[in-house]
């Protein structure tokens, strides 16, 4: 019976042991991955083939406006998005992760910048009766030369976190930009779709 307990207790005791190396344990950063910044918005819609804009008729835009940055710890990083449909207005609150790269199905010929493609995700803020709540956003914005019309953008908002050690980056292990992050329930989800108004413009870090 003494040794059952003694068993027993050396058990509890592995287990607490790595339990409290777990805590101590230093969670792995996601890197954030390109050079440069992106500047630019417009609409985007519900309905693929455009908005159709009619008298007293709800147009299912959607309207964004930013400036990101590819590099951690370059500011400003600024994204507003506008529901129109339900009166939402989401505001970056922070930025996590990027993934800035140069997409060559986009434009053959390379830009100036280096890039073509942010991908990002963080946390948006939405202020509804006059207290704030935090909600997951992904996204992909891209830029395919002037004058706008074939940028596109993909947005997702859900109501849960960010799941733990998924990457954007390729640098990481398993990473990729077409990773889904955000968990939980659809609040919004919009593309890939066309701009029908508006420009997105790669550029490089000042």
């Amino acid at each position: 019976m003494r040794n059952l307990k003694t068993r027993t207790w050396c058990k509890i005791a592995v287990i607490v042991s790595a339990m409290t190396l777990a805590a101590m344990a230093p969670s792995i950063a996601l890197a954030w991955c390109g050079e440069g910044r992106m500047t630019g918005g417009g609409s985007v819609c519900y309905t693929p083939g455009g908005c159709v804009e009619t008298t007293g008729v709800n147009s299912g835009r959607v309207t964004h406006g930013f400036e990101l940055h590819c590099v951690e710890g370059s500011d400003p990083n600024n994204l507003q998005i506008n529901d129109h449909v339900l009166n939402r207005a989401f505001h970056l609150e922070t930025l996590n992760q990027t993934s800035c790269f140069y997409d060559p199905a986009l434009n053959p010929k390379p830009p100036a910048a280096g890039f073509n493609t942010f991908v990002g995700q963080g946390f948006v803020r939405l202020n509804t009766d006059g207290t704030d709540q935090l909600y997951c956003a992904q996204w992909k914005f891209t830029d395919n030369g002037e004058p706008g019309d074939t940028d596109q953008a993909t947005i997702l908002i859900t109501d849960g976190g960010a799941a733990s050690g998924v990457s954007l980056c390729p640098e990481d292990p398993g990473g990729s930009p077409n990773n889904v992050i955000c968990t939980g329930n659809v609040l919004l989800k919009i593309g890939p779709a066309n701009l029908t108004f508006g420009n997105h413009q790669a550029h490089k870090d000042n």
